[in-house]
């Protein structure tokens, strides 16, 4: 498990990084993280990736309006009759790309699958706003699926920090969801239970606990440290408000949480912050599969964080199993 390296650090990239289990290619673990928000998105979206190559399946690049700004779309396939759109959220920083070549695969089974980047992010534009949060989030999945050729209601697929969009729609427009599917998800309560956890300051402390103070006391509350524009700590606490409502928030819509291996403790750290996060961990994951009543928790092994890339066959198996409920 690598440390974080720098206050100033893409959201989510740091948080996907204590994440990552043992297992899997580091290079699959968060490919694109360090991607900087393009200032002026090409007017052509890329077609340099896995999928470009000629295939059987129809691809569709478009791009849709969110409101002050455009937002890349990406379809494999042709719609379904009487099956729902597999809509594809990438985590913080991440961009479609994440998900090849997983999507051709599913596209070429027969299923209508797309994805989009997140404001800021690939071919998507930057936010006008100066500082976003959930809703801003919630806001602009909305604005996809109207603004895009969808079957609805959708399964959605979310990857680490593409869980709190998912979050945001169930409790704002339950009705466009079929079904979800949650990717190794950054838990909405992780970076309050490790501010609760972090030890006095003292001198000569490590420098991996000096870059956890500075991200947990910095990086999260200001939204120029990533490409979104989100204020993370005010994103999570909208979040958690959402998921301590009555009743499980995903009703009893098929769920399915993907779980990747636990971290090791980083060097530096103490013994005590890194239980406090592994706790965080799972009892996220427990909670998320809990908030429906059709929910299941799945521990996947021999892989990293982007568990899309390095086990593609456990993501598809649990999108089929969602779409088949």
């Amino acid at each position: 498990m690598a440390r974080r390296s720098s206050p100033v650090v893409a959201l989510g990239f740091a948080t996907a990084l204590l994440m990552t289990g043992c297992s899997g290619s580091a290079d699959s673990q968060d490919a694109g993280a360090d991607r900087q928000p393009s200032t002026e998105p090409s007017t052509e979206p890329s077609t340099a990736d896995p999928s470009s190559a000629p295939g059987s399946v129809a691809d569709v690049n478009e791009y849709v309006d969110a409101g002050d700004y455009d937002v890349y779309v990406r379809c494999w396939g042709d719609k379904v009759d009487d099956e729902p759109t597999v809509l594809l959220v990438s985590g913080a920083t991440l961009t479609i790309e994440s998900w090849w070549p997983m999507a051709l695969d599913l596209a070429r089974e027969g299923h209508h699958v797309c994805g989009y980047d997140r404001a800021g992010v690939g071919n998507s534009y930057p936010p006008v706003a100066e500082e976003r949060d959930l809703e801003d989030q919630v806001g602009e999945l909305e604005a996809v699926l109207d603004g895009s050729d969808l079957n609805e209601p959708v399964v959605l697929a979310g990857h680490s920090a593409g869980v709190f969009p998912i979050i945001g729609a169930a409790g704002a427009y339950a009705d466009r969801i079929a079904g979800i599917v949650l990717v190794d998800a950054q838990p909405p309560r992780l970076n309050t239970a490790q501010i609760a956890a972090l030890p006095p300051e003292r001198p000569g402390e490590s420098q991996a606990l000096q870059d956890e103070r500075v991200f947990l006391g910095e990086v999260i509350t200001h939204p120029e440290h990533n490409p979104e524009r989100l204020v993370e700590i005010r994103r999570d606490e909208q979040a958690i408000a959402l998921l301590d409502q009555p009743g499980p928030l995903f009703g009893d819509l098929p769920v399915v949480v993907l779980q990747a291996p636990l971290p090791t403790r980083p060097e530096g750290l103490p013994d005590s912050y890194h239980e406090a996060t592994v706790a965080a961990i799972n009892a996220s994951h427990e909670e998320l599969a809990a908030e429906s009543s059709n929910g299941e928790l799945i521990f996947v092994k021999d892989t990293g964080h982007s568990i899309q890339q390095d086990r593609p066959e456990v993501v598809m198996r649990a999108i089929r199993d969602v779409l088949a409920r």
